[in-house]
């Protein structure tokens, strides 16, 4: 454990950006302290479009293999949209009619290009191997516990993607040591490297997008472990001069099940209070594009742990409130509901009522009940 928490701190602490100019973007002088600190205000507020020239220049694996779902989804109906096409799904319909280079034609017709219809196709292809490469519920006790199923084999260590909006292509390369016993990857946007311990890393970045209203598309990187607890994601944008972290998120993040692409992600962590069980946290982007929690006053057990009491224990009806007891005696069932960020666990018995119980240290609650899940 001490080595997996050295690593960790390694990664998010010891991180080294390197910066030099780059040959289509120009460089900002910037002291060492500014450089750490200030991040270059975007060219555009908004992305205009997911790529820029997908009806003139034929797309390949470089542009498309590694996006998410959601962005190859958006980039295919994108096609469309430039031919005036009227969505009819909401939020395609929506999002589209948020581009001013958007024009409904009530004349559409399907008039593409060979060009067009190569990179629909494409990017129709990429779509059904993203998802058959899902996240996939692993535990009947606890349906957020989830492990990838299917090959990732399409996905890349090279891509050239406009990551800021500003409609230049940005070349993206992840280099993997291939010295024994060597762990430091490096990440190259253009002319700038991030570089840090790559070991249980997957072999590869994901290019999501946090938030489909502002120009970034993010670049994430998820360490996988054989202890679900120790999975992480970390995010990382890039500004047009410098790769600057957003944020980390426990477990596997970078999945389009995971993203709602308007600024809020998923992940889970593992709570321990009464029994071993995993909640599910949420991340919403800030207005500096970092990633803050966002605290729940409860947090769902799903689907409840039905329990059997083996020794009494008195419930409080409210939380904070001492005043009003129900009890449960040895032999009764009763459902762990979960429980908040203040020791309070929530329990329901068979008559339907619910109660609170105040944890602590001096509990072992396998004295309690039965039917408690240990993971560990």
């Amino acid at each position: 454990m001490f080595y997996h928490n050295l690593r960790r701190m390694g990664l998010i602490f010891g991180v080294l950006i390197l910066l030099s100019s780059c040959s289509t973007k120009e460089p900002v002088n910037l002291t060492k302290e500014e450089n750490s600190n200030k991040a270059v205000s975007p060219a555009n507020p908004v992305r205009e479009y997911i790529i820029n020239d997908s009806n003139k220049v034929l797309l390949n694996a470089d542009n498309v293999s590694n996006m998410d779902g959601h962005i190859l989804e958006l980039a295919r109906n994108e096609i469309y949209a430039r031919h005036g096409y009227i969505f009819k799904r909401k939020d395609l319909a929506g999002y589209f009619s948020s581009k001013k280079w958007y024009k409904k034609n009530q004349n559409y017709k399907d008039a593409f290009t060979d060009i067009e219809k190569k990179n629909i196709e494409l990017l129709h292809t990429y779509e059904a191997k993203y998802a058959a490469y899902q996240l996939i519920a692993t535990h009947t006790d606890d349906y957020r516990v989830k492990n990838y199923e299917g090959s990732n084999t399409f996905k890349q260590q090279h891509m050239v993607i406009d990551l800021n909006g500003d409609g230049i292509s940005d070349n993206v390369e992840l280099k993997i040591p291939t010295t024994k016993g060597d762990t430091t990857w490096t990440l190259k946007v253009n002319g700038t490297s991030l570089q840090f311990d790559g070991e249980d890393m997957f072999p590869y970045f994901e290019i999501v997008d946090l938030n489909i209203n502002d120009p970034y598309f993010e670049i994430a990187f998820q360490f996988d472990s054989q202890y679900d607890f120790f999975r992480e994601t970390y995010f990382y944008y890039y500004d047009g001069q410098k790769i600057r972290s957003v944020g980390t998120v426990p477990d596997f993040a970078a999945h389009s099940s995971m993203i709602d692409g308007l600024g809020t992600v998923k992940g889970i962590d593992r709570a321990k209070e009464l029994q071993t069980w995993y909640r599910e946290l949420v991340f919403r982007l800030d207005a500096e594009h970092q990633l803050r929690e966002e605290e729940q006053d409860f947090y769902s057990m799903s689907p409840p742990t039905v329990l059997t009491a083996k020794k009494e224990l008195k419930l409080q009806k409210l939380r904070n409130s001492d005043e009003e007891f129900l009890q449960i005696n040895p032999g009764d069932q009763v459902s762990f509901l979960g429980e908040d960020n203040r020791g309070y666990i929530k329990f329901e018995l068979s008559t339907g009522l619910t109660g609170w119980f105040q944890a602590g240290d001096m509990y072992d609650f396998t004295d309690y009940f039965e039917g408690l899940i240990l993971y560990d």
